[in-house]
């Protein structure tokens, strides 16, 4: 059995090992050594400023001495197979304080000292440290055969290289103890690994791989390679690195290099092509995979290739253009690697089906990736990377099409496209279908796996996996109808499927379901892949879940049932059931008296059987009734469960039923944190509702259809994952003669008639659609076999929707969750009668925590226990005043059915009537008149608005020094200038923060999301928004740019632009003077219907009416496109302004005079940088550091009541501003600009008389003189 364990345990997950070597002493002494097979030291830690380190405290040795030691045990000493020394931490960054002092090189020279009793060690990370002789006469002793080294160098004195290393990773940056194709930022003021290294770690005739991420560093490690052959194997190298002079020699002196790669650039220089020096065509004679440019895959081709993995640089990042691609792939497949390529990887901006039918060239290929970046048009307004109009479905189609080698064995294909069809049946059943017919088209394909989505929209995989041949499977055994498509064989919800769906709480909070589905060649994996579902539970720390599990109230109950004994019980037993007994003997007798008869079937202490009950107005029968107590636990706080089987209940207006129901009864829910509130958890489950009149609904149902409409109207929806709906016209219909005039009789009555019935309307803006245009369909709620109907099935309009994963919170802090929700209103113009079915699905009503809700960490199980027992009475008035408002009810099918139903009932158009008269009443006193005029006039106002505001004292620590934090949430301002909203915010006031070492002087930290401003016309910008933007512009004209990772700018220019009059010839101007003129009026009609409120800045999404022509609005002639990732800037007054991405882009029309601008920003920090004279306190004690924080305290004050922003450290996760009227005259760029450009010129005119006129004369001189030339 242990040599089972042994073959399953090396390959679990950390975290499951730490389980397992807690579960017994076997288990403990097979896991430790694979957990601790990694020695990681960090002697200290790199910042922003590479020359000054990070030192670690005094204790840290210490607790190194004592890992040292258990690493040193002899069932661990064994597994330890890898050292990292290394200032990048390999779990995160640990904390830090300035008054560490630790000296680097102990904590090097205990690490060392040790490293000999490992005998397994073979991999030693080193970065940013150089070695000393001690060090390396140790790691020459060591059987090193894989080493990663950054920026470090060697002894001088050292002259024999290392003699096992056969894996050397040079200067890549780490990222949680990994290896990335990226450089450290942290390394940018080293020289990265010097010469004179790597000629002593790198062994000519021992290397076998060499991967280098840094410039300077691959090009010494060229001129190394160039002077002796190596036994090299493969080797990685940047992009810029291959114009090196020296690495054609390289490549020469590698003569059994079997794969080259070269790693795509970062940077904006990617869209520039690096040329390379030829070398000699025997160069690399076992060269078999190439990964790199296309543009170069020709000159590594001379020799048969067996692998290729190509990517380009046309744009950023590292796409290519597909038509360049096919050329060369054509060229390629020209060449013996066209007879040998079995394995071609590609990334593209679009799959096409020219690029698919070009591999059908490459005889031999047998594994095919392709990776789709879907990149959206140039003329998008900002940029996006998804085709919002393409469906899935376009890629199948190519599928269909396409014809693949023969032998090709693993098909993979990664999309961004749409998911339409949105219902997960119906995509299962598309991606079974197509993938199916490509396993028929190709009986040599063993695997497909195409992905597609993005993470809001959905990610969606589907893997088929073969699992008999064609010839396997005798398609003539299959029953199925000749004339029907193969794709309609396959039936969504015909599909045999074993899956991981479900209603259960596990299934909602899970990121990834699977369904497997059995197909006749194979068997198909349809993954969806979602969002993460995170619950207050889920917060808590690994001690807190520990002690979650513990019961507490064992010792209780034991002493419970001590106190009491075995004799004393049973008699408590037998008193308490005679008295059961005669108490209902009486009441029964009471009720026959009374009239009404009560039967029961079998009757129990705690359970009832057959219970019915009959009165003259209504019926009661419940088939089971059963009430079960148990002890509470941790895991199952429930002190009783409520079991409720077969319930009917029947009167003179409705008639109700239910299959199922359990109430669990929770002992102090908030307590076990198993929900924030309700004490009473109900699932219900076959729940039908016949009402025969909507006039007289149920009490009980009109509450809850009354709670729910308003929780619509007024709640807030989170998210709706289908809805659809469709209008149904009787094809029987009979139009009254009061609704036809007598020319329609005599003339086209009849056909009128026959028409009727063909009109049909689907799609969320209701709209009617002649000629049978259908789109996607659900199951009909009802079966129609004649449309042609008597009486009351006689239905002449029928509108039915449908809604799938609706969420809604209301506003009591509560959630209504539908899975599927299905109804359909019926009427009949004849016979004044309607009826109304609801079927809905998979139903949640369940409360939420407020934002405030206190947590109580770090308080005992006392505190816990006293704190829910002084709620326990205000818990009582509650449930006596509302009891729903202490339940959770989840409902698995409902259905609701309204036999004649009245417009008039429906509570969505009484509520919403009331609704809008009340707004109306609050408006029109607010603002009399502004109902009237509110299409032609625009009422001067302001409004302010705040979702919620919460000011929260707290005790400052030296963890989170903060005394106040003060939260907003839903802040919205409207004027007649602008249109501000924010959706929360966090401001936290520091208590001395210098003192606590937690910023550089700002009092204040505030955390912004999504700030959104609309601005009317830019001459009339917000004054806030007006010095944030001068700050900006003058910060960037005077500061200090630290650093832009990528700067982008593009021009685009209207397809449709036309040459006014003005700017045209004279014959053109004379034949088309009469059309310009049309259209100029034209376009001013429009202009002046839309500044009175008619028109709309909005036009559909093809843009073009009017014969083609796009609108005023839309008719952008010039627009400018700026994109910046990665600013860093600092500015005069010591504040640092980084910017994760800008995206912006102008706009402007010439006919129309009209122009407009959009900026988004993401991750905007305004943070306040030390002084270099900042004083660090070092040496001087605590005392001295409150003195000197209250001395400066007056002077901080000024400075608060001065510029209160300065003492403010801001966070914006998304900054969005949007110019409607954008004039360029208002552009503060070229205000600052301007006013910079003449200071220069004024002080450069007054140091250098005249030299201004003088450069603008040579310049008019040479001009002359060049046109005299020509």
């Amino acid at each position: 059995m242990v040599k089972i364990w042994l073959l399953v345990i090396p390959y679990l997950k950390s975290h499951d090992l730490q389980t397992i070597s807690l579960t017994c002493s076997t288990f403990r002494y097979i896991a430790q050594p694979l957990l601790f097979s990694v020695l990681d030291v960090s002697p200290f830690l790199l910042s922003h400023d590479a020359e000054q380190r990070m030192l670690r405290p005094q204790e840290y040795y210490e607790l190194l001495a004592q890992r040292l030691d258990h690493y040193k045990l002899p069932h661990i000493v064994h597994g330890v197979t890898s050292c990292w020394i290394s200032p990048y931490s390999r779990s995160g960054f640990p904390s830090r304080d300035r008054e560490d002092d630790l000296d680097p090189n102990r904590v090097i020279n205990l690490v060392m000292n040790a490293l000999p009793l490992f005998p397994n060690l073979t991999k030693l990370s080193w970065h940013c440290i150089d070695i000393t002789p001690e060090w390396w006469s140790v790691i020459k002793s060591l059987n090193i055969t894989k080493l990663w080294i950054n920026s470090a160098e060697v002894p001088t004195s050292t002259t024999v290289p290392l003699a096992n290393v056969e894996h050397v990773e040079l200067d890549h940056w780490p990222w949680e103890g990994r290896v990335t194709n990226h450089v450290s930022v942290y390394e940018a003021g080293y020289e990265g690994v010097g010469e004179h290294a790597l000629r002593h770690v790198i062994h000519p005739n021992v290397v076998k791989s060499i991967s280098v991420a840094r410039l300077d560093t691959a090009r010494r490690l060229y001129g190394v390679l160039s002077e002796t052959t190596s036994s090299l194997l493969s080797l990685k190298v940047p992009f810029s690195s291959i114009s090196s002079p020296y690495f054609g020699p390289a490549l020469e002196h590698c003569p059994n290099l079997t794969s080259l790669c070269i790693i795509p650039p970062s940077e904006e220089e990617s869209s520039l092509d690096t040329p390379m020096e030829q070398f000699s065509k025997i160069t690399l004679p076992a060269l078999t995979t190439y990964e790199g440019p296309y543009t170069h895959v020709l000159r590594f081709s001379r020799q048969p290739l067996k692998c290729a993995i190509l990517w380009g640089f046309e744009e950023f990042p590292s796409t290519r253009n597909v038509n360049a691609l096919i050329d060369m792939l054509h060229r390629l497949a020209t060449t013996s690697t066209g007879r040998t390529l079995k394995t071609l990887k590609l990334s593209v901006p679009e799959i096409t089906l020219d690029l698919l039918d070009m591999l059908a060239f490459f005889e031999r290929l047998e594994y095919i990736v392709i990776n789709s970046q879907d990149n959206a048009p140039a003329d998008m307004p900002i940029s996006h990377s998804l085709k919002t109009t393409t469906s899935i479905a376009v890629l199948y189609s190519m599928l269909d099409k396409v014809s693949l080698p023969e032998i090709v064995k693993y098909f993979k294909l990664s999309t961004r496209l749409g998911s339409r069809p949105i219902t997960l049946a119906e995509q299962e059943s598309d991606a079974a279908y197509h993938m199916e017919a490509f396993a028929r088209r190709h009986p040599g394909i063993q695997r497909v796996e195409i992905g597609y989505g993005i993470y809001w929209t959905g990610v969606y995989s589907a893997t088929w996996g073969r699992i008999r041949d064609n010839a396997q499977y005798d398609y003539s055994e299959v029953d199925t109808d000749p004339n029907q498509s193969p794709k309609e064989q396959i039936d969504p919800d015909a599909l045999n499927e074993y899956s991981s769906k479900s209603s259960s709480r596990e299934y909602i909070m899970s990121t990834v379901v699977s369904t497997v589905h059995p197909l006749p060649l194979g068997k198909l994996l349809f993954t969806e892949h979602r969002r993460t579902i995170v619950f207050a539970n889920d917060a808590m720390s690994a001690m807190e879940q520990e002690m979650l599990q513990r019961r507490f109230w064992v010792f209780i109950w034991m002493r419970f049932r001590r106190f009491f004994g075995k004799t004393t019980m049973q008699i408590l037993t037998t008193m308490i059931a005679s008295l059961a007994v005669i108490v209902l003997a009486a009441f029964l007798y009471l009720t026959r008296f009374l009239g009404h008869s009560i039967s029961v079937t079998s009757l129990g202490f705690f359970h009832i059987f057959g219970l019915s009950c009959k009165t003259p107005l209504r019926i009661i029968t419940i088939g089971k009734l059963n009430i079960s107590f148990k002890r509470p636990s941790r895991v199952d706080p429930s002190w009783a469960d409520i079991t409720i089987r077969g319930f009917e209940y029947k009167d003179a207006w409705c008639h109700v039923s239910m299959d199922y129901c359990l109430t669990k009864l929770w002992f102090f829910p908030v307590f076990y944190r198993f929900n924030f509130g309700p004490w009473i958890d109900a699932t219900v489950d076959g729940v039908a509702m016949h009402v025969y009149e909507s006039k007289n609904t149920p009490a009980l149902l009109d509450g809850g259809r009354n709670h729910l409409v308003a929780s619509a109207l007024n709640g807030e929806t989170i998210r709706i994952g289908l809805i659809s709906t469709k209008f149904f016209f009787g094809r029987n219909l009979k139009v009254p003669m009061s609704y036809v005039s007598e020319n329609e009789i005599e003339n086209g009555g009849a056909e009128w008639e026959e028409q009727a019935g063909q009109f049909q309307g689907e799609g969320q803006d209701q709209a009617r659609i002649h000629g049978g245009q259908e789109g996607p369909s659900y199951a009909s709620l009802t079966t129609e076999k004649d449309a042609r109907k008597t009486g009351y099935e006689r239905d002449d309009v029928r509108i039915r929707f449908a809604l799938e994963q609706w969420h809604m919170v209301t506003f009591n802090n509560r959630m209504y969750t539908f899975g599927d929700l299905q109804g359909e209103l019926r009427r009949s113009w004849l016979d004044d009668w309607g009826s109304m079915v609801l079927i809905m699905q998979n139903v949640a009503w369940t409360k939420l925590p407020h934002t405030d809700h206190p947590q109580d960490k770090g308080h005992g199980k006392l505190w816990e226990i006293a704190r829910a027992m002084w709620y326990f009475p205000s818990n009582l008035f509650t449930f006596a005043r509302d009891p729903l408002a202490f339940f959770d009810i989840r409902v698995g099918q409902c259905d609701v059915t309204f036999c004649d139903f009245r417009l008039r009932d429906a509570e969505m158009l009484k509520q919403g009537a009331t609704r809008l008269k009340q707004e109306h009443f609050a408006l029109e006193k607010r603002y009399p008149g502004v109902i009237n005029d509110f299409a032609w006039d625009i009422t001067p106002f302001r409004t302010i608005a705040v979702g919620k505001f919460d000011f929260r004292l707290k005790c400052p620590s030296r963890l989170d020094p903060s005394w106040a934090i003060i939260t907003i949430a839903g802040y919205e301002y409207k004027d007649t200038a602008c249109h501000v909203s924010m959706e929360y915010c966090l401001t936290k006031l520091w208590f001395f923060p210098m003192f606590h070492r937690f910023s550089f002087g700002p009092w204040l930290d505030v955390t912004i999301e999504g700030f959104v401003t609309h601005v009317y016309e830019s001459r009339h910008t917000p004054p806030l928004l007006q010095r944030t933007r001068k700050h900006l512009v003058s910060s960037t004209l005077n500061g200090e740019t630290v650093r832009i990772g990528h700067l982008g700018t593009r021009f685009f220019f209207g397809r449709d632009a036309e040459v006014p009059v003005a700017y045209a010839t004279e014959s053109e101007g004379e034949d088309e003077k009469e059309e310009w003129d049309k259209q100029e009026s034209q376009f001013q009609l429009q202009r002046r219907n839309g500044e009175r409120g008619q028109g709309s800045h909005k036009q559909p999404s093809g843009g073009m009416v009017n014969g083609g022509r796009k609108t005023a609005c839309e008719r952008d002639d010039v627009r400018i496109r700026v994109a910046l990732e990665q600013w860093q800037m600092v500015t005069l007054n010591h504040r640092m302004y980084t910017f994760g991405e800008i995206q912006a882009e102008l706009r402007r029309s010439w006919l129309d005079d009209r122009g407009s601008v959009v900026v988004i920003m993401k991750n905007v920090d305004w943070t306040k940088l030390p002084h270099t004279d900042y004083p660090l306190g070092r040496g001087r004690g605590k005392l001295w550091e409150i003195v000197r924080a209250m001395w400066y305290f007056p002077s901080d004050l000024f400075t608060l009541m001065r510029d209160p922003v300065a003492f403010a450290n801001i966070h914006i996760e998304r900054f969005d501003v949007t110019f409607f009227n954008f004039r360029l005259r208002d552009a503060e760029m070229l205000k600052q600009g301007a006013t910079r450009l003449k200071q220069e010129h004024s002080e450069l005119e007054k140091r250098h008389p005249g030299i201004i006129g003088n450069f603008a004369w040579d310049m008019f001189v040479h001009g002359v003189h060049d046109l005299c030339k020509q």
